[in-house]
Formats: C-alpha cells, structure tokens, sequence
C-alpha cells in the first residue's frame, strides 16, 4: 500500500509540473522548456495537446489512418531526440508542423518511387497563425 501512495504522489507532482492539475494550462513555450531540461510529463502534456492536430495534418496529406498514426509516432519520438537542436522555445509549434509536413511529403516520395507514379497530397495543407491547422 505504501508504494501505491508514493506512485500516486509522484505522478500528482508530475501532473501539477507539468501544469495539469487545478486548471493550470501552461503555454507551449514553457512545456517545451521543462520538456528540454528533462522534464516527461511537461513532454507527455505537449503530445497531448499536438498529437491530434499532427494526426490530422498528416490524415489530410496521405489519406491513410495508419500512415497518419505513424507519421505522428515518428514526429513525436524526433521531436524528443532533437529538442535540444532547437534554438527558441516559441518556435516550437511551428518546428513541429514542418517535421510533419515533410515526413508526409517523404512518405509521397516513398509511395511515388515503390509505385512509379506520382502522388500528390490529397489536400492544400494550410496551418493557422499559432499553430492549429
């Protein structure tokens, strides 16, 4: 019981530093920051805000749920591998739809060169100021 009540208190403070708990929503700049000095679940709070938007800009491009899906999984695991590599924290989102929008356009590239024809992206791709598409 003891170790139950240690998980939980750990994952609370996880929760609360990553800005989770009480209503607190921490701006991006500011997960990507905790996130870069190693901090998982200001990480894990980023994904969760981005992964569906990347899913479905990745949706939109290749027309494949499983594509898309792993599209995302690649992003995310770069993303974590390469945070260090980016120079300002509020450029993040912006870093995060261009590594989709080109690992999409490779994954054309790829089904192009395997098929011999040429495919294009099923739809315009347009991201909005701040980040949404």
């Amino acid at each position: 019981m003891g170790d139950s009540v240690g998980t939980e208190a750990a994952s609370r403070a996880s929760s609360v530093a990553a800005g989770q708990d009480e209503g607190v929503r921490l701006d991006d700049a500011t997960l990507v920051a905790r996130a870069r000095d190693g901090d998982v679940a200001s990480f894990e709070a980023f994904v969760r805000r981005y992964q569906r938007p990347i899913f479905q800009l990745a949706l939109r491009m290749l027309g494949s749920h499983g594509d898309a899906e792993d599209i995302v999984q690649d992003c995310f695991i770069t993303v974590w591998r390469r945070l260090d590599h980016l120079e300002t924290d509020a450029a993040f989102v912006g870093w995060l739809y261009r590594m989709g929008t080109n690992a999409c356009l490779n994954a054309l590239q790829t089904r192009a060169r395997l098929t011999g024809r040429v495919i294009r992206p099923r739809h315009r791709t347009r991201v909005r100021a701040g980040g949404r598409g």
